[in-house]
C-alpha cells in the first residue's frame, strides 16, 4: 500500500488516509459525525425547552408578588402586593460615602457657580474635575435639589452685566457644549426672565 493510503473497510479499495467517505463505494468511514449532528440537535431542543420553562416560571412568580422600588435617599420604600391587600415595608439604605460626597460637591457647584445639569455631571466625572464614578455622579444628579432655569438666569446675568457680552454671544455661551451646556430652553427662560 502507498504512503498515506489505507484501505476501505466496505470495498477495499485504497482510499486517502483522511478521508471521510470512501470515493468508490461512497459509504462513510466514521460513523461519529453523524452522532455528533444528533447530539447537537437535541442540546438545542434542551436549551430552548428550558429557557421556555425560564421564562414561564419567571411569568408566574411576577404574577404571585408585584414589587415596587421607590428610592428616597437613604431610604427604600417596598411596596409588595398579595392577593388581599397591600403592605408597606420599609428598609433603611446606607448610601455609600462617595455618594453622598458626589451629592455635596453637586449641590455646592449648582448653589455657587450655577452649572446646568451636564456640565455639573461632567464636572464630577472628569478627571479634570472630581473624579467621581459615573454610578456616583448619576445619584447626585438625581438627587440635587437644582433649579436649572434659576442657575441659567444666575450664569446670564454674569456674563451679560459682568463681563459686558452682547445678548447673542451670552445666549451662545450658555448653549455651547464647550460653554455652560444649559438647554435651549433653559437659556430662552433665562431671556424671557432677564431685567434690563
Amino acid at each position: 500500500m502507498k504512503k498515506w493510503f489505507i484501505e476501505c473497510p466496505f470495498c477495499k479499495n485504497e482510499i486517502k488516509e483522511w478521508a471521510v467517505k470512501c470515493q468508490h463505494c461512497w459509504e462513510f468511514l466514521e460513523k461519529k459525525h453523524e452522532k455528533k449532528k444528533k447530539k447537537i440537535w437535541v442540546l438545542w431542543w434542551i436549551g430552548i425547552i428550558i429557557l421556555v420553562l425560564a421564562f414561564f416560571w419567571a411569568l408566574w412568580k411576577n404574577s404571585n408578588t408585584n414589587t415596587t422600588n421607590t428610592n428616597t435617599g437613604s431610604q427604600t420604600m417596598i411596596v409588595e402586593e398579595t392577593d388581599e391587600s397591600w403592605e408597606t415595608v420599609e428598609v433603611e439604605i446606607e448610601v455609600p460615602k462617595e455618594y453622598k460626597n458626589a451629592l455635596k460637591k453637586a449641590q455646592n457647584y449648582s448653589d455657587h457657580q450655577y452649572m446646568s445639569e451636564k456640565k455639573l455631571y461632567n464636572q464630577l466625572i472628569s478627571e479634570y474635575g472630581e473624579w467621581f464614578t459615573k454610578e456616583a455622579a448619576d445619584y447626585a444628579i438625581s438627587n440635587v435639589k437644582a433649579d436649572y432655569n434659576y442657575n441659567a438666569l444666575k450664569k446670564w446675568q454674569s456674563y451679560y452685566e459682568h463681563q459686558n457680552m452682547s445678548k447673542q454671544r451670552v445666549y451662545e455661551q450658555l448653549v455651547s457644549e464647550y460653554w455652560e451646556w444649559f438647554t435651549k430652553e433653559q437659556a430662552q427662560y433665562a431671556i424671557d426672565h432677564l431685567e434690563d
